[in-house]
């Protein structure tokens, strides 16, 4: 009896994870031909690192590192928003990329990553920050853990300001009018004040924590 590589055993958890067969997911995942795998059932070769980046990009929960090599982790069998690497959970968080001009909230979802639970605590989302008015206190492309704000503002705190007509990112103040406030910028030599009354946020979002630049 033909025995089964470690490499063709992970493709056929994933092939399980997704409900098709073997020759529908090659087709799913975009390969010409199941051939390919059934390359890696023979032995003949194991896993690339492009099918295993194929792989991730249309199942998340199976990381590049374990389709390589077995080590790391995968999703299936865990929680579908959680899973336990080395005795330490991650979180499935949503990450949205923002436009440039901001006219469109909440944003489109680019794709969803796991993160460690003591980095995403309680954030609903992440955002990639293309705001060049908030620079460098939060840098270009930095990946921000969000979550909508609840409770007293905090004037001097940064924070994620919806309304009917704009979203940017500012730093929160006082403003001279009653039940206004004022949007600022680091650099107010560049980026004027935005003088808003109160009623007109929709929504407003606090900034949990700001990852490494990733674009």
């Amino acid at each position: 009896m033909e025995q089964e590589t470690p490499a063709w055993q992970r493709i056929q958890l994933v092939v399980r994870e997704s409900g098709m067969t073997v020759n529908a997911f090659a087709y799913h995942i975009g390969l010409k031909r199941a051939e390919n795998l059934y390359q890696i059932k023979k032995g003949n070769h194991g896993i690339s690192r492009e099918l295993a980046t194929i792989i991730n990009n249309h199942y998340p929960q199976f990381s590049i590192g374990w389709l390589l090599s077995g080590d790391g982790f995968c999703g299936v069998g865990a929680d579908p928003e959680e899973l336990i690497l080395r005795n330490e959970v991650f979180k499935l968080i949503s990450v949205y990329e923002s436009l440039p001009d901001f006219d469109k909230f909440p944003l489109k979802v680019l794709k969803k990553v796991y993160l460690s639970e003591t980095i995403v605590r309680d954030s609903q989302f992440a955002l990639i920050n293309f705001d060049q008015a908030i620079a460098p206190k939060i840098p270009l492309g930095a990946m921000m853990l969000v979550k909508p704000h609840k409770g007293v503002i905090v004037y001097g705190k940064i924070y994620i300001i919806e309304t009917e007509h704009f979203t940017v990112i500012r730093i929160l103040r006082t403003a001279h009018k009653p039940d206004h406030i004022r949007l600022t910028s680091p650099q107010s030599k560049r980026f004027d004040d935005i003088v808003i009354e109160e009623k007109e946020i929709r929504k407003l979002y606090s900034i949990d924590y700001i990852l490494a630049e990733v674009v």
